[in-house]
C-alpha cells in the first residue's frame, strides 16, 4: 500500500518538476548576454626597392632644375606598422547582437584611430553600421585588385614608392567616395545571394567628433591627385554633403567548382564650391588688383569660390572562380565628379587656370578598367596579378592615361605567419597642358611629362 501511495505521489510531483523545469529553461533564455570584448590584429615588415625614371615637362613655364620629390636610391624599410582591432559583441534576448569595434592603426611616430563604430545585426533584418567606417563604395566592389596579394599594388605601398605623370588618376576609387568619415551604413540580408547595401555621410570631411565646419573640405576623402591637387590652404579641398553610396552584389554556385560574384557600386554627393587661389595670366590683365589678389613676376592669382560638379561615380566588378582559379574583371566611371564646372584652358597667350584642378571645360574625371587573376597551388601556396589601365581627359583633344601590373606570391608557413612578395611594372604620361596647368599653381613648378617605374617588395605578415 505505502508503495502504491509512493508511485501516486511520484505521478502529481513529476510533471510538477518538468514545468519548473521548462520555465526555468525558458527563463534562461530571455537572459540577455554582456558583449564580449576580444583583440585581434595585425602587423607586416617589408622592403620596397624601386627603379624609376620620371621625364620632367621642359616647355615653357617648366623649373630649369628639375629634381625628383620621392627618393628611390635606395631601398625602403617598411616597418613599424600594425593593426589592432578591438571587438566586443553581445546579445539581446529577441535574438539582437550588438556591439563596437575599434581599429587602431599603430605606425611609428603617429598611431591613431582607423575606425570606430557601432554594430546591430539580426539574420532576417541585416546590419546596421554607425560610426567611421567604410560603406558600400568601398566595400561591395570586386574584380581583378580584390584578387590581389603581396603588398596590394596600387591599393598598398606602391602609391608611397612611385610618382605617377601630372594627371593621371587613381583606379582603386571611386572620386567622391566617402571613405571612413562619419556615416550610416546598412547592409541587407541576403537573399537568393543577392546583397543590398546603402550609406548616408551628412559630410565628407566630418570625422569622429570634430565639431561642425562650414569652411571647405579638410580631409582628403574622395579626391584624386590626378583630377586635384592640393594648394596652400588645407581646407581648400574638395568636400561634399548629403553623400550616398549604394551597392548590390549577387554570389551564386553554379556547382562546386564553379561560382560567381557580381557587383554594382555608387556614389553621389552634393559637392560644395571651393575658394581657390586661380591663376588668371601673365602681364596685363582686364581688371584692377585688390588685397585678396597676389601678384608674382607679373603672374597674376586671384581668390576665387570656384563651383564645382556634384559627384556621380560607377563601379562595376565581378569575379569568377572555377575550382583553385579564379578571375576578376572591374570599370570604374568618375564621370564629372568634383571637377569645375566652368573650368577653361586655352594657350600662352589665353591662360586661366582653377587652383589645383588639372582640366579643362572638355575635360573629365576619368576612367578605369582592370583584370586580375588568382591561382591556388594548395593551402599554403597562392599566386595572383592584376593589370590596371587609367585614363582622364584633360582637354578635348588632350588626355593622361597609365599602365600597371602587379604579379604576387603569398606563402602561409603557419597560421598567422605568412610571406609575400610583390613585383610591379607602372607607366604613366600626360599631355603638355597638363603640365602647363600644375606649373601655373605649383611653385616647385616641376610636371611630370612621363613615368615609368619597377617595384619589387619582399616581406612578412603576423596575424593574430
Amino acid at each position: 500500500m505505502d508503495g502504491l501511495r509512493f508511485l501516486l505521489y511520484l505521478r502529481g510531483i513529476i510533471p510538477l518538476i518538468l514545468v519548473c523545469c521548462a520555465q526555468a529553461e525558458d527563463k534562461e533564455k530571455l537572459i540577455d548576454e554582456a558583449p564580449v570584448f576580444k583583440i585581434s590584429g595585425n602587423a607586416a615588415f617589408c622592403f620596397d626597392v624601386v627603379g624609376q625614371t620620371p621625364t620632367y615637362y621642359t616647355g615653357e613655364d617648366a623649373k630649369s632644375t628639375a629634381k625628383a620629390t620621392t627618393d628611390s636610391s635606395t631601398p625602403r624599410a617598411v616597418g613599424g606598422e600594425a593593426e589592432l582591432v578591438f571587438t566586443a559583441m553581445g546579445k539581446l534576448n529577441n535574438g539582437f547582437n550588438y556591439g563596437a569595434k575599434l581599429t587602431l592603426e599603430a605606425n611609428k611616430g603617429s598611431t591613431g584611430i582607423d575606425k570606430m563604430y557601432l554594430i546591430f545585426e539580426k539574420d532576417y533584418l541585416g546590419t546596421l553600421h554607425a560610426g567611421n567606417v567604410k560603406g558600400p563604395d568601398s566595400t561591395m566592389v570586386y574584380g581583378g585588385q580584390r584578387l590581389l596579394g603581396g603588398a596590394c599594388g596600387l591599393d598598398g605601398n606602391l602609391p608611397n614608392d612611385i610618382t605617377m605623370a601630372t594627371g593621371v588618376i587613381s583606379p582603386t576609387n571611386m572620386i567622391g567616395y566617402s571613405g571612413k568619415a562619419t556615416k550610416i551604413v546598412y547592409y541587407s540580408p541576403i537573399i537568393y545571394g543577392v546583397q543590398i547595401g546603402v550609406s548616408f555621410a551628412p559630410d565628407t570631411k566630418h570625422v569622429g567628433h570634430a565639431a561642425r565646419d562650414w569652411a571647405n573640405g579638410s580631409s582628403c576623402n574622395g579626391n584624386d591627385s590626378g583630377l586635384y591637387t592640393q594648394g596652400i590652404d588645407e581646407k581648400e579641398k574638395p568636400s561634399g554633403t548629403s553623400n550616398f553610396s549604394f551597392g548590390i552584389t549577387h554570389e551564386y554556385k553554379i556547382n562546386e567548382d564553379i561560382s560567381t560574384k557580381l557587383s554594382f557600386a555608387c556614389v553621389r554627393e552634393s559637392t560644395r564650391p571651393i575658394k581657390t587661389n586661380c591663376y588668371y595670366g601673365a602681364g596685363d590683365v582686364s581688371f584692377t588688383v585688390t588685397p585678396t589678389e597676389v601678384s608674382l613676376k607679373q603672374d597674376l592669382y586671384k581668390k576665387e569660390e570656384i563651383k564645382l560638379n556634384d559627384s556621380f561615380s560607377y563601379y562595376i566588378s565581378g569575379t569568377v572562380t572555377y575550382k583553385k582559379f579564379s578571375v576578376g574583371l572591374g570599370y570604374l566611371d568618375n564621370g564629372k565628379s568634383r571637377a569645375p564646372v566652368e573650368a577653361t584652358y586655352t594657350d600662352k597667350n589665353d591662360m586661366f587656370a582653377l587652383g589645383g584642378f588639372i582640366i579643362s571645360k572638355d575635360g573629365n574625371a576619368g576612367s578605369c578598367w582592370n583584370i586580375g587573376s588568382k591561382y591556388a597551388f594548395n593551402e599554403k601556396l597562392e599566386v595572383s596579378m592584376v593589370y590596371h589601365n587609367m585614363q582622364r581627359k584633360i582637354t578635348k583633344s588632350d588626355k593622361s592615361q597609365g599602365h600597371a601590373v602587379s604579379f604576387a606570391s603569398d606563402y602561409i608557413i603557419t597560421s598567422g605567419l605568412k610571406l609575400f612578395g610583390e613585383i610591379s611594372f607602372i607607366n604613366s604620361e600626360t599631355s603638355d597642358s597638363a603640365c602647363r596647368m600644375y606649373n601655373l599653381t605649383h611653385s616647385d613648378k616641376n610636371a611630370i611629362k612621363k613615368q615609368s617605374a619597377t617595384v619589387f617588395i619582399v616581406g612578412a605578415k603576423i596575424t593574430f
